[in-house]
């Protein structure tokens, strides 16, 4: 039997550690795909061509050994493989970016903006997802009541599972759109981001929708950015930007196949 590695797939601290990135996502560069400074990916809407890791400047960023200074903590051995490089490997931890990141954080944000404008009470909220008709599909995943003490914090755990939030995200727009005017720009920061998640959580994507789906992405960080000025993005923010340039995986996968045929 022959193989050969395409990509590794695993959580964001799995695979740092795995493929020889830093370990914290407050290091000042903390990304596994581009050599963007922390501060820069606070206010940064789209990724930057020019700063994406590659295996020329990962090769002196292992040399230079300075952790702070680079994000590389040591080269891998995986690197040593054929037809694999760190730097290659394409795959996004979108449970722990969206459903439990980027989700829960602007859905208390939005939440607290809407209540606060009086377009709708806790209480009511509460009864609407109580309430709500899930069908078979959605009912072992209904979300639990949303308590005063979790919008107070933006940054704390949201009191759901992956699944529930997820749940709860998509099935918003039903329960309680009827409440929200059309033009209210917070509650149109929570529909771009189900946008950007259909695609994301897609299973497949034409050439043409990664294009659209960067071009979403980078209408939803901006509108963050504008909406609260007093915040800035995470790095799960970041996460969601997805590689300006073509994967090299997809031309690595072909080329492996191609040998693997031959043999």
């Amino acid at each position: 039997m022959r193989f050969s590695v395409a990509q590794f797939c695993g959580d964001n601290l799995g695979l740092n550690a795995l493929l020889g990135f830093t370990e914290s996502f407050s290091s000042n560069y903390f990304c596994r795909t581009c050599k963007a400074h922390k501060t820069t990916t606070r206010t940064q809407t789209k990724e930057d061509v020019t700063l994406m890791r590659n295996e020329v400047n990962h090769a002196e960023d292992v040399r230079h050994a300075n952790l702070s200074e680079t994000g590389v903590r040591r080269d891998s051995v995986l690197n040593n493989l054929s037809y694999f490089h760190v730097t290659h490997n394409q795959v996004a931890d979108i449970t722990h970016d969206l459903l439990e990141g980027v989700g829960p954080y602007e859905l208390k944000l939005v939440l607290s903006s809407l209540i606060e404008d009086k377009h709708l009470t806790l209480e009511k909220l509460n009864f609407r997802i109580t309430s709500f008709d899930y069908g078979f599909p959605d009912l072992k995943n209904k979300p639990s009541v949303i308590g005063k003490h979790e919008l107070k914090n933006p940054e704390g755990a949201m009191h759901q599972s992956a699944a529930q939030t997820w749940c709860l995200l998509r099935l918003l727009p039903c329960m309680i759109g009827d409440l929200i005017p059309e033009d209210n720009r917070h509650w149109e920061l929570l529909l771009l981001l189900l946008d950007c998640m259909e695609f994301i959580f897609s299973p497949s994507l034409t050439l043409e929708a990664t294009v659209y789906l960067a071009a979403i992405i980078d209408e939803h960080h901006s509108l963050f950015l504008e909406l609260y000025p007093n915040l800035h993005l995470r790095p799960k923010h970041h996460f969601m930007e997805p590689d300006p340039v073509a994967p090299p995986a997809l031309a690595i996968c072909s080329e492996m196949s191609k040998c693997l045929e031959k043999s």
